[in-house]
């Protein structure tokens, strides 16, 4: 089955210490599915910071870690990267659990 999106995947190029992430593309042009899986709100002190969930399957790579941020190619939304799962263990197809911050 082809991946109907495509995505980038940005790695924090920012030396150490600093408190502004500076993001470079490492992968682009990524085929992918994105597959909404719900979402939440946390409450932190007096503010309500809402965070929708989503599944980004693609081929597998090693390259993609955690530390990393994928961006949809089509409308520049961000997902932080929080889990990596290879699926059936055999180096084929990854499923890439991440959060979409509602900064609005």
């Amino acid at each position: 089955m082809p991946y109907r999106h495509q995505i980038r995947i940005l790695h924090d190029v920012a030396p150490d210490g600093t408190s502004d992430p500076d993001y470079e593309v490492l992968l682009s042009a990524v085929p992918c599915d994105l597959k909404p899986m719900g979402g939440g709100e946390i409450y932190r002190g007096l503010q309500i910071e809402a965070t929708t969930t989503l599944i980004i399957e693609t081929r597998y790579n090693p390259a993609i870690t955690t530390q990393m941020i994928a961006e949809n190619e089509l409308t520049g939304n961000r997902y932080l990267i929080s889990r990596i799962l290879e699926q059936h263990g055999r180096q084929r197809v990854l499923l890439i659990q991440c959060t979409e911050p509602n900064n609005g």
